[in-house]
């Protein structure tokens, strides 16, 4: 599965989410589909789709994290075991999370991570309850990064997988 980020939504059939930044209010339509659109540089590989507890609800809340990178193969490596060991085990039980998307995109050697929930203060529980979980034994710290940026945005629409 791919993902791409857009300013307006595009016209093929394809799962979407429109969100919109709080803040400056500008709107950014995330796309899933099963094929690779866009160019190379646009297009990220879909590492991880895990849902939580409140996976049949609707998102109202969305926060997106980003690694710019490049990601070096080493911290590459310690974030994929901190995701799967502690980051997602944590986040996928948090009350009010609906859907998690680990993202990568091998040309700039980025990361984005998309959290869907039901509301801010959800989202907002749900980031501190990531956040305080310790890291596993054995985890080197120095190799985890922290984002570059997190924009949290408004779910205006989502337009299910055709």
């Amino acid at each position: 599965m791919y993902a791409t980020f857009h300013d307006t939504a595009p016209s093929a059939p394809a799962e979407r989410y429109l969100l919109q930044h709080v803040g400056d209010g500008r709107q950014i339509t995330i796309t899933l589909s099963e094929e690779s659109v866009g160019s190379a540089d646009e297009v990220y590989e879909v590492l991880d789709d895990w849902y939580g507890p409140a996976a049949e609800q609707a998102a109202h809340a969305a926060s997106v994290a980003v690694f710019e990178g490049p990601v070096s193969a080493a911290r590459f490596e310690a974030g994929m075991r901190d995701h799967e060991k502690r980051l997602k085990p944590a986040g996928a039980t948090a009350e009010g999370f609906i859907r998690g998307l680990l993202l990568w995109q091998p040309n700039a050697r980025s990361i984005r991570m998309v959290a869907l929930a039901t509301s801010m203060e959800t989202l907002e529980a749900g980031s501190r309850t990531v956040h305080t979980t310790p890291l596993p034994p054995g985890e080197d710290p120095a190799l985890l990064i922290t984002p570059d940026r997190v924009e949290v945005c408004r779910v205006l629409d989502h337009v299910p997988e055709p």
